[in-house]
């Protein structure tokens, strides 16, 4: 787990939907929580949802909620749907060249790579993304991409919490071929703790445009919890150069865990 602390998520609700407030927070924290233990707070840290619609059922409650970032306030375009613009850096482009053969690439979330900074190495948790517990999966470019631009909500780019893509070099990683039993195809794999120093390149990705997602949270009588994550205006994203100054000095002196090639 990378997050320390439960940010306790933002929920208000239409007029006529208020009285229904602490049943749907309830709903909509208890189906983070169950999608992972990273989920409930990376989605508080990021978005703020509005009740707008319930409807009750025999055996279970639907809650339909608007989901708007925290860092952006959203406006109409024109055609019916609800937006948040930012400014392009002038610096960024649509994606990193994942032509260098030099380079294997990870992309993560804000919070992984918050606690790169915080204990200089480069350790996955292997909960969410399919890493094998002591195994930390790297590829080209446009996976690491992918994985920055997660899809779930709790893991999408914002504004201030962007992904993150990190690039090392192929030499400090293990190729496919070492081990096919654990390695997936084309990817390659440090064992144990990668230390911070060896990050060679780091890139923001950041939203220009984010729409109005939606979700539908389920709730049973019996206390199960389902929810369907609607997106459909996702936005706009760019990626550009991130100053990585700040890790090397913090990180400069720091001790090099153990690991094995």
């Amino acid at each position: 787990m990378y997050c320390c602390g439960m940010a306790r998520i933002t929920v208000t609700a239409d007029p006529k939907h208020e009285r229904w407030l602490p049943d749907a927070r309830m709903a909509i924290t208890l189906y983070f929580r169950r999608k992972g233990s990273d989920d409930a707070p990376f989605a508080a840290a990021r978005w703020k949802f509005r009740l707008t619609h319930i409807v009750r059922k025999c055996e279970t409650t639907d809650y339909h909620f608007d989901v708007a970032p925290n860092d952006g306030r959203m406006l109409s375009d024109g055609r019916g749907h609800s937006i948040a613009t930012y400014r392009v850096p002038a610096n960024a482009f649509k994606m990193i060249d994942f032509n260098d053969p030099s380079f294997v690439y990870r992309g993560m979330s804000w919070e992984e790579w918050a606690y790169i900074r915080k204990h200089c190495h480069v350790r996955s948790k292997g909960s969410r993304n399919g890493d094998d517990f002591g195994y930390t999966f790297f590829g080209d470019a446009a996976m690491a991409h992918s994985y920055a631009m997660r899809e779930e909500l709790a893991f999408q780019p914002t504004k201030n919490r962007p992904g993150v893509i990190i690039a090392i070099l192929r030499a400090d990683a293990l190729p496919q071929a070492v081990n096919p039993k654990r390695i997936p195809y084309d990817e390659f794999a440090v064992i144990g703790a990668l230390p911070a120093q060896m990050i060679r390149r780091v890139w923001y990705v950041k939203p220009t445009k984010i729409g109005q997602r939606r979700l539908v949270v389920s709730s049973s009588r019996r206390g199960g919890v389902d929810g369907d994550e609607q997106d459909k205006y996702s936005g706009d994203y760019v990626t550009m150069p991130a100053d990585d100054a700040p890790l090397r000095r913090a990180c400069a002196h720091a001790a090099i865990p153990n690991r094995r090639r």
